[in-house]
Formats: C-alpha cells, structure tokens, sequence
C-alpha cells in the first residue's frame, strides 16, 4: 500500500527503512510519503494512512535520521558557490540519535552502532541505545549538535570521541597559480553533477582542458571541499576519444594525456569534457541549482 506522494527521485528522496514501511521525504518540497508492506508492524509506529498526519512521535526521527544520510550522500558543498562541507561527525550525531529514539522501529539492531562509528572510535563492548540518548533527544541535541553535546553523547555510548575533522580550504590558493602557456584549443564544459559521487568534484565547477604546442591534453577541475579527509576515488576524464585519469592535490583535479593532435580535427561537439567514476552508475537528472537551493534553505 503506498501512502502520501509519490517517492521523488533518488536524488531528492531523503529515506527511512523502516518495519513494515518506508517512508520517504522530497527534500526540494517537503513532501511525505511510503510503502507499506506489513500493515501489522507498521501501524505500532506509523501514523495511517498517511504520514503527513502526523508531526511528532516516530516520524520525526525517522524524519530526522533520513535526512541526515540524504545530506551525507548529496550535500553540494562548494567553493565556487561557497556552500561550506558539513561535519560528518554533526550527521552521525543526528543520525544516531534518531535512530535510538526508533529502538523497535527499525529492522536494524545495528544502525545505531554503525551511525555513532562516524563520530568516535569505539571503545569497549557494542554500543547500545540507552534511555541518556533518548534524554538528549528530548534535550534538542538532535538540532544542535555542539562539539560539547557531542562529547557527552560519544561518553554516554562507552566510545572516544575522534577529532574533529578540518575543512579543506585549499581550492583558493591552488587557483591562483601561474597562467598557462597558449593553447591549441581549449574547452570549458559545466559538469554534470548525478556523473560522479558527491563530495568528489565541486559540483558547480566545469571541466577545463587544453591542447598545448606539445600536443599534450591537459585537464583540470575543482575539487570539493570536505571535512576531513577527501574521497578516493579513481576519477577519469573524457575529452573526444581520449581519457585522462585524474588526481587530486591542493584542492584541484588534474591530469594529462599525450597524443591530443587527434582533438584539432574534432568540432566542439564532438570534444566535450565528460568525467566518470568506474563503477559508479550516474544518476540522470540531477540538478546543482536545485541542491544548491535546498542547502540554502536547510
């Protein structure tokens, strides 16, 4: 039985697993909805037959926790628009606390565990949910989730808080070297967001290339600020027939290739930048104004 809206696509859906139902929230409008699949377990925590009915209770943690895995996988943090990297520490706080409060509500005995291992380093025995954690959440840690909150949360579990991560904010200083000698041609092409995972490549940033006198191609593109350490991927480059792998240093993608004589015979059509990930199936359709807009509101 589905119930509210229709589920968004992937990248608006912010997602709760839970028993009996899923629900899910469009992070561009707000709206609610699910699949219910096993009205008996879901109707113990789920308002039917629609979610919006109801404000408090369950659904705002399950509210909660799923927007706090939608900000992890496709929060668009910025330097070209300076829409700053969020603590992943901040979201597994969020997270974790939500889920405690779902203890029973959710098939997975180990959400919490896995959640709160983004912000400590586990010490001692498996961590559980406890009636403190339920505490805090009524105490509003779960919208203000300061480095003492957090400390206090991560003691609460038995676990070591972990540092807390730095910012890269390199990009700046890493743009601002020397100018490039003339090129035979060059290009600058917008990247496609849903083409690579996020938190990778500055998801306003274009793909810049050039064929210098050497007949080398050259790539460059932003990378995307983080906190903490920065993604390993293997990130590639495709300008007409030619691929470039790429590597990440100072806050820049960069890599070159010889035998580009090959691109001055293409039209500009036919010598696009593209930029892929192996392995990684992209997602059509995604929209950086729209995410850029949903980060502003949140």
């Amino acid at each position: 039985m589905n119930i509210g809206t229709p589920r968004p696509e992937p990248w608006l859906a912010a997602v709760f697993e839970g028993a009996g139902a899923t629900l899910w929230w469009n992070v561009a409008t707000g709206e609610a909805g699910g699949e219910v699949w096993d009205e008996a377990r879901a109707g113990a925590w789920l308002a039917l037959p629609d979610p919006r009915l109801r404000s408090d209770g369950a659904q705002v943690f399950a509210r909660a926790a799923a927007l706090a895995s939608w900000r992890e996988a496709w929060w668009p943090a910025s330097y070209v628009r300076g829409i700053a990297p969020l603590d992943p520490r901040i979201l597994a706080a969020e997270r974790a606390v939500a889920l405690a409060a779902l203890d029973g509500v959710s098939d997975d005995d180990d959400a919490v565990s896995r959640a709160i291992a983004g912000l400590a380093e586990p010490a001692g025995d498996a961590l559980e949910a406890s009636e403190t954690v339920r505490a805090a959440v009524a105490a509003g840690v779960l919208e203000a989730a300061t480095t003492e909150a957090l400390a206090a949360f991560a003691d609460d579990y038995g676990a070591a808080l972990a540092p807390a991560p730095a910012a890269q904010a390199d990009f700046a200083l890493a743009a601002a070297g020397n100018a490039p000698a003339a090129a035979l041609a060059a290009g600058s092409d917008p990247l496609d967001p849903g083409s690579v995972p996020q938190g990778v490549v500055d998801p306003f940033a274009r793909v810049e290339w050039r064929v210098t006198a050497s007949m080398a191609l050259e790539v460059t593109v932003a990378a995307a600020p983080v906190a903490g350490p920065a993604p390993t991927v293997e990130l590639l480059a495709q300008v007409g027939p030619l691929e470039v792998p790429l590597f990440r240093a100072d806050g820049v993608w960069s890599g070159r290739a010889g035998r580009a004589a090959v691109l001055l015979a293409l039209g500009p059509d036919e010598r696009r930048a593209h930029l892929s990930v192996p392995g990684f199936e992209p997602i059509p359709g995604v929209d950086a104004e729209t995410l850029a807009r949903i980060a502003g509101e949140s």
